[in-house]
């Protein structure tokens, strides 16, 4: 938590803060309303275009960059959690 609540990239959501629930917690994060990148692909039903995917993935090297800079590994990358 803190570690995510502590770093900063436009292509990042915010952390607000935690709540423990039981033998869990709730991560209170910056609103993103415009689905998954999954829900895309399967709305669409065709391959998106090639610009779309380009500008896309010039965004997730950037924040993966970052995170690297930061020492930080993101172990769970799937389309289901990438947001647009």
């Amino acid at each position: 938590f803190h570690v995510l609540k502590n770093i900063r990239h436009p292509h990042l959501l915010e952390c607000y803060g935690k709540v423990n629930y039981k033998d869990g917690f709730f991560l209170i994060l910056q609103f993103c309303d415009g689905g998954t990148i999954q829900d895309l692909i399967i709305r669409e039903q065709n391959p998106l275009a090639e610009t779309y995917v380009g500008a896309f993935l010039v965004q997730l090297v950037d924040l993966f960059l970052k995170l690297e800079t930061e020492k930080i590994i993101h172990r769970d990358l799937k389309l289901e959690n990438i947001l647009r």
